[in-house]
């Protein structure tokens, strides 16, 4: 996709930027870090998000665990700015990409979901664990982190 001399901005979606986005942007951004890629910038953002909420707390836990933490600690609410600046937009679900795309249509060539990137063993939606156990998150991110590399394959 991208010449590794190209800086490319990648921005993940969920619903409210608590839980499974900002996971998949520090897992993403761990994987460019442990591969030395500098060229990618990441962030993530929320469909529906509550002003300052929070990273959850078993998120949190999760990437904890990874020796990780979140790029940012509370949640941000998507805005054209994120659109226009972003050249890969990964949404958690179909519905996502559907909903942003009916709201910004020149997210419509950008955008699509994250799981899609695994092509024929691919596709469907990453689990929302919001509400749930801390072993929940863990089961987020574990079916995240195969499409995350894949991407990053991708993008290298």
């Amino acid at each position: 996709m991208a010449d590794s001399r190209d800086h490319m901005d990648v921005l993940f979606v969920c619903t409210g930027n608590t839980c499974r986005s900002p996971m998949a942007a520090a897992w993403f951004q761990h994987l460019c870090v442990e591969r030395g890629v500098e060229h990618i910038g990441i962030d993530s953002t929320g469909l529906a998000t509550r002003p300052k909420d929070s990273v959850s707390t078993n998120a949190r836990i999760v990437l904890e665990e990874n020796g990780l933490i979140p790029m940012r600690l509370f949640s941000q609410l998507l805005t054209m700015k994120m659109i226009r600046r972003a050249d890969l937009i990964l949404t958690m679900t179909g519905a996502h990409r559907e909903l942003l795309v009916s709201r910004y249509s020149i997210a419509e060539k950008k955008a699509r979901p994250l799981l899609s990137v695994l092509g024929r063993r691919g596709g469907g939606d990453v689990f929302d664990p919001y509400g749930g156990s801390v072993a929940d998150y863990r089961t987020c991110l574990e079916m995240m982190k195969p499409a995350l590399a894949a991407l990053l394959d991708r993008l290298q």
